[in-house]
């Protein structure tokens, strides 16, 4: 081969190869950031716009991470109600996170220690109880209520409001309160003439 094929023949291998890098990073970005990671960094590409799509998507990747972790953690301690069968409890017995930690049923530690207690309809239950918890599932609930067992929602946790918006929420529950009762007087008296006709 001479110079010239040669020379034919290397840029012919390098369009070939600039195509397929091309065409990579375009179904990449379609894709997602992870794939992005493992496909994008080996090819080094040389326009600037892929490059800054690949580093914007992994300057994003993290945040994604962080959010579905926080997003998966447990909002509550469950407990079914054939485990609450064999703990023992007796009729009339009450149900709470305290003597389910007595009865050494659950175990919390960590951060499952501030987490409050749900009832999951899992199994069948015999006896009459008194349950406390935070939440009930649809099927135990019916379950309980079936069973003629006692149930007590525990409220949750107030969350925190800025001082200035709260007492704008109080300022606005008791000029609320003022109107219903103004209009529930005027209700009152509206019908006072009509019932002494």
């Amino acid at each position: 081969m001479n110079l010239i094929e040669e020379n034919l023949v290397l840029s012919l291998v390098r369009i070939i190869i600039d195509f397929d890098v091309e065409s990579r990073a375009l179904s990449i970005r379609n894709a997602n950031a992870s794939m992005a990671t493992k496909i994008a960094w080996p090819f080094e590409s040389k326009d600037a716009a892929d490059r800054t799509f690949f580093e914007g998507r992994l300057a994003l990747s993290p945040v994604g991470i962080i959010v579905g972790m926080r997003s998966g953690l447990p909002k509550y301690i469950p407990i079914n109600l054939k485990d609450v069968e064999t703990a023992g409890f007796e009729d009339g017995d009450e149900v709470s996170l305290e003597t389910l930690k007595s009865k050494g049923l659950i175990n919390p530690s960590g951060r499952e220690r501030r987490l409050p207690l749900k009832i999951l309809g899992t199994g069948e239950l015999s006896m009459k109880l008194t349950f406390k918890a935070r939440a009930f599932s649809i099927g135990a609930k019916e379950k309980l209520e079936a069973s003629g067992c006692t149930l007590k929602v525990l409220p949750g946790r107030k969350k925190w409001v800025k001082p200035s918006v709260a007492k704008n929420l109080a300022r606005a529950d008791e000029y609320f309160a003022k109107k219903r009762a103004a209009a529930a007087a005027e209700a009152a008296s509206a019908s006072e003439p009509a019932a002494s006709a």
